[in-house]
């Protein structure tokens, strides 16, 4: 077998290699799945091979670099549907403060030109905080 030169094969031989070793040790030992492993240190570097590999992939940063770019105009949308979302919620805390009462003994909803209207039940998480 011809080793490559390239330092990229090299690296992901290793990992490999320590990959199998590690799956051997493991089920000799009985440590299977507890991570407590030495070479279990390798796994971490299985991750450091996928950064390589995305760093050579152009179209990859030609689509996050579009997302970027984009995530600024949807950040300013979010911004000022934010705010719409809280005038419209302190209105209706305005609007709707003291309005819904409930009859004490049936808790059907007592409307305002009711005569039950001023002894009715309020119940507290009634916009009136």
């Amino acid at each position: 077998i011809r080793i490559s030169s390239n330092s990229s094969t090299r690296y992901d031989g290793i990992i490999a290699i320590s990959s199998v070793l590690e799956l051997i040790v493991a089920s000799i030992v009985g440590q299977w799945g507890s991570g407590q492993s030495i070479l279990s240190v390798f796994r971490s570097l299985r991750l450091v091979r996928l950064f390589k590999m995305v760093k050579q992939w152009k179209s990859l940063h030609i689509l996050l670099d579009t997302i970027s770019k984009a995530a600024s105009d949807v950040r300013s949308f979010g911004l000022l549907l934010s705010l719409f979302v809280f005038i419209y919620a302190l209105i209706g805390c305005q609007l709707f403060s003291n309005r819904l009462h409930f009859d004490n003994e049936t808790g059907i909803h007592v409307g305002i030109l009711d005569s039950r209207y001023t002894h009715a039940l309020i119940p507290r998480s009634n916009f009136d905080d």
